[in-house]
């Protein structure tokens, strides 16, 4: 009962929040003007980040005294003032990824950490000297990496969701308790939020909110998912995030064989894909939201397999995602069907 409770405590505060949060954005013109790589066409106010945060930090709270838990929790909160700042004064990217780091060295400090993994056999492999660049590696990535997907209405918080659900069912199955606290109040804090930012959104959740969103999603998985005896634990975030992991590493790529900075906008993204094949902005979130549950599903099953079995798991999930996109991307006519019949 205490998760579903932690469930509505996050929702309930978001939900009321939010307004508040619009209203305050409002009354000091903190806006997100339409520009070059944006759908919307007319300002829209930020600030909704910070809602999604205090319904998330009022749950957990509440129902973990956990001390990896309080620890996520002080991060959590130097994320949301970072983000903030952003969004308010736009902050130059070196400082903006110098505080991320700071803020991912922090939560190591104070016991956060990817200290080993699993491997498909039943063997753990201690990572040694590499704990902690793996593990600042892992939280500033995600960081960035739910920030990258934020271009669409409602994109980032069900996408975030949807794989924090995924998170929440892995840590009950595996008996960790305070991510599995986390992950729920971030699904309720996150649903909640998307009551106003779904197509057409009255408020944005900003870089207070995407990098939140970011680390919190590493965070849980650092002590819940990684830290879990699920067979090859490294590979259940990754199938879980794949979409935003993905989109971001060839994001990276594309703009290294560009000789563009990595950080340099643009509009290549999977959603943005998505639109150029002829979908709608709620037709390609609702696409992205489907293929997020599917992949979290998988992510859920690996769990069941183990040795042999599990690699095999792996490479014909593998397989298939590869196999999906490459049909859809040389045959952008067929998304739209498919994306019609979801969304009846």
């Amino acid at each position: 009962m205490a998760i579903i409770y932690s469930f509505l405590v996050a929702f309930l505060v978001a939900v009321l929040a939010t307004p508040i949060m619009r209203w305050i954005a409002l009354r000091f013109k903190i806006m997100d003007s339409p520009g070059f790589r944006k759908v919307h066409r007319k300002p829209v106010p930020y600030l909704g980040g910070v809602a999604i945060f205090l319904g998330f930090f009022a749950s957990a709270l509440m129902f973990s005294s956990d001390p990896q838990v309080m620890a996520i929790l002080v991060g959590a909160f130097a994320v949301v003032v970072l983000g903030a700042l952003d969004d308010i004064f736009t902050l130059p990217a070196t400082v903006k990824l110098a505080g991320q780091i700071a803020i991912a060295v922090g939560t190591y400090m104070a016991g956060v950490s990817i200290g080993y993994l699993t491997h498909p056999f039943g063997g753990v492999v201690a990572l040694g000297w590499l704990e902690f660049p793996i593990t600042v590696l892992w939280i500033v990535s995600m960081m960035n990496t739910v920030n990258l997907i934020d271009g669409l209405d409602g994109l980032a918080a069900g996408v975030s969701a949807i794989s924090a659900m995924a998170v929440t069912i892995i840590a009950l199955q595996t008996g960790q308790w305070p991510a599995a606290v986390l992950s729920v109040a971030l699904v309720g804090s996150s649903l909640a939020f998307l009551r106003y930012n779904f197509a057409p959104a009255s408020i944005f959740m900003g870089d207070a909110g995407s990098m939140f969103l970011g680390y919190v999603l590493a965070a849980t998985t650092i002590i819940g998912v990684l830290k879990s005896v699920f067979t090859i634990s490294i590979a259940v975030p990754i199938i879980a995030l794949a979409i935003p992991i993905f989109d971001t590493a060839f994001a990276i790529v594309r703009r290294l064989r560009k000789g563009q900075p990595i950080f340099s906008p643009d509009k290549e993204h999977f959603h943005h894909q998505l639109l150029a094949a002829g979908l709608s902005p709620k037709q390609a979130v609702i696409l992205i939201y489907a293929a997020t549950f599917i992949l979290g599903l998988i992510a859920i099953g690996l769990g069941f397999f183990e040795g042999i079995a599990a690699i095999i798991f792996l490479i014909v999930t593998a397989a298939i995602m590869i196999g999906t996109v490459r049909y859809f991307r040389c045959r952008a006519n067929r998304i739209r069907p498919l994306v019609d019949l979801i969304s009846e």
